[in-house]
């Protein structure tokens, strides 16, 4: 017993030495996690405190082993591996916040014995590279990641960053001169991954600063927001009312561009700028569109070849102003110099300027700035510019053009100009039968006809100069002309007005009197519906109008079918509507505006609205405190 119980005892003390060492070992550990923070002096409290913690547990458990039999050893081993995995993360994260930075740089070449050149840190450093990375990975603008030594250790992507700039000029093949902020200029060197890249003056590049590298030739979304360069597929076919302006069109713009062998053997110039001008939506905007889209067709017949693609460069005139000096100026030879790469590749452009006289207004006209003295002829000596190109026709519109300066409008620069006023009788007719056509579901009467609706004949009479209305409605052609020549019987009857009760009761009275105006004169003229309202727009609208009536009518009440009705009350609805009160402050400005000029060339001083006459109702006067403002 005495020997067995000695025997036990030696073994207890060899456990309580490799307990001692094993703890002995974790200290040392812990030892040197504290050295490292201490030199490093980094923020790691989160960590001093796991250390703290595990020190004072580790004396915990040497203190109970000295008591604890052979079971509780072997869960105190257990207990200080755990601790020895817990040290390893602490080392491991030490080791983390003990690594030296790296440096960042932008590979910039090789000098002449082949070795890395890289700038970084403010200067240029001629560095080694890593054995595993090939020089020929390389490209210029390329970011790398330098160690300690400046040795070339990893590569990264092309940055993402960097400045603004707008290219002034191109050098050569590998350098450009750029235009910073403040006018600075700079000469700048073009990364390898924009080789090949067709550059043009006025470009918006993506400059890195630190190494003076193009890295980037960005979009300009500035221009691009003014410009539509995708052909419209509006086709004259929806275009009604304008066929000798149409013919005016193709002769200036197709003869030339599709035909130039015989303008060369004729002597013959193309034609450089066209004007339409006239009152608002009567479709000048519409005839730039179809003269783009026929034109790319006319091209591709032509050629044989689709890959032909023709440019419509819409241009919102307002849009290109801007208050800062010379800005408008810039946008206007970026425009231009656009409308130049895309017909030196072949393809023809049209260049169309909407509100011409906002942007081209007479020089010296202006009220508060003189920012037309500086536009005008800047777009003058780019459209001058335009001769030595083919392909490009400029076309503008405007609503008046008694207010773009005559410089614009001589000969040799806008050399047509065509009006494209308010459509007569047998242009509406045209432009309805766009709109109103056989297909559409229109509404039966009780015997199967086609459904004229409730009102006297005798009106319609009226209208059509008292001239009976014995017009056969068998058929649905006959019916939808019936309906269009009633329609412009209403829009342009200038009779005294005719006056009518439904079978309800109701009174009705068409009246097409809107407007009248005074001149310096003293000339009164009365302005009727047709004078001032009708225009492509206006039909459109009632047509629109009529059928938005119809589909609710189907949809509420379950019953199909357009009828001359709904007509009627559209026209009665877009005439109240536009027929607002006139502008009183400058009548003369909204007379021409609207196509109104006096016979006797005499400025319009007074205009008196004819319709709504609730509008002249005097006002009620109200009295109000001035309050400390006034």
């Amino acid at each position: 017993m005495p020997e067995e119980q000695g025997n036990q005892e030696n073994q207890e003390k060899k456990w309580f030495q490799a307990l001692k060492l094993e703890a002995g070992r974790a200290f040392l550990d812990l030892h040197f996690i504290e050295q490292e923070l201490s030199k490093e002096k980094t923020n790691t409290a989160e960590i001093k405190q796991k250390v703290a913690e595990l020190r004072g547990h580790i004396e915990e458990l040497l203190a109970q082993s000295k008591e604890n039999t052979k079971e509780m050893f072997e869960n105190t081993q257990r207990m200080l591996a755990a601790a020895r995995e817990t040290i390893m993360t602490l080392r491991a994260e030490v080791d983390k916040l003990t690594i030296p930075p790296k440096n960042w740089g932008t590979f910039l070449g090789t000098n002449q014995e082949g070795q890395p050149i890289v700038f970084t840190s403010g200067s240029k450093r001629t560095v080694n590279l890593s054995p595993h990375i090939e020089l020929t990975s390389l490209r210029k603008g390329q970011e790398v990641e330098l160690n300690e030594a400046l040795n070339i250790v990893s590569v990264a992507s092309f940055d993402l960053q960097g400045e603004v700039a707008r290219l002034k000029d191109i050098l050569d093949e590998n350098r450009l001169v750029i235009t910073l902020r403040a006018d600075e200029e700079r000469v700048v060197e073009i990364a390898d991954s924009l080789k090949g890249e067709k550059f043009s003056v006025g470009d918006i590049l993506r400059l890195d600063p630190r190494s003076d590298i193009v890295l980037e030739k960005l979009p300009k979304a500035e221009i691009s927001e003014l410009l539509l360069e995708k052909v419209p597929d509006v086709t004259f076919k929806s275009i009604g009312g304008l066929s000798d302006q149409i013919e005016i069109l193709i002769e200036a713009i197709e003869y030339p561009a599709l035909y130039p062998q015989h303008f060369k053997s004729h002597k013959l110039k193309p034609t450089k700028g066209i004007l339409l001008y006239g009152p608002p939506g009567c479709g000048k905007t519409l005839l730039a569109k179809a003269v783009a889209n026929r034109l790319a067709q006319k091209f591709k017949e032509q050629t044989g070849d689709d890959k032909i693609e023709a440019y419509f460069l819409n241009v919102k005139g307002p849009e290109l102003l801007n208050k800062f000096v010379g800005e408008t100026e810039r946008k206007l030879r970026e425009i231009f110099q656009r409308a130049k790469e895309k017909a030196s590749e072949g393809n023809p452009v049209i260049v169309f300027f909407d509100e011409l006289d906002s942007l081209l207004r007479t020089r010296g006209s202006g009220i508060s700035s003189d920012v037309e003295s500086t536009i005008v002829p800047q777009f003058l000596a780019e459209l001058d510019g335009v001769e030595t190109l083919k392909d490009v026709i400029v076309i503008g519109a405007s609503n008046r053009q008694d207010l773009i300066d005559p410089a614009v409008l001589r000969p040799g620069r806008f050399d047509i100009r065509i009006k494209v006023g308010r459509p007569s009788e047998d242009g509406a007719r045209e432009i309805f039968a766009v709109y109103i056509t056989q297909d559409l579901p229109w509404g039966n009467d009780s015997n199967g006809n086609p459904y004229i609706g409730q009102k006297e004949h005798s009106v319609i009479d009226r209208l059509r100069n008292n001239k009976a209305s014995t017009v056969d409605l068998s058929t649905e052609d006959k019916f939808v002309s019936y309906v269009i020549n009633i329609i412009i019987d209403y829009l342009y009857y200038t009779g005294e007005p005719i006056t009518w009760t439904d079978r309800r009761g109701n009174k009705h009275e068409w009246n097409t009197e809107i407007i009248e105006t005074t001149d310096a004169d003293g000339k009164k003229k009365k302005i009727h519906i047709k004078d001032i309202l009708v225009s492509g727009a206006l039909i459109e609208s009632i047509v629109t109008r009529a059928k938005k009536t119809a589909l609710k009518r189907l949809v509420t009440i379950d019953e199909k079918g357009i009828k001359m009705i709904d007509f009627y009350e559209a026209m009665k609805r877009e005439i109240e509507e536009h027929a607002d009160l006139p502008n009183t402050t400058n009548p003369d400005d909204w007379a021409k505006i609207l196509g109104q000029y006096s016979e006797s060339g005499a400025r319009v001083v007074h205009v008196r609205p004819l319709r709504n006459q609730k509008i002249n109702k005097p006002k009620k006067e109200e009295v109000v405190s001035t309050g400390h403002y006034l």
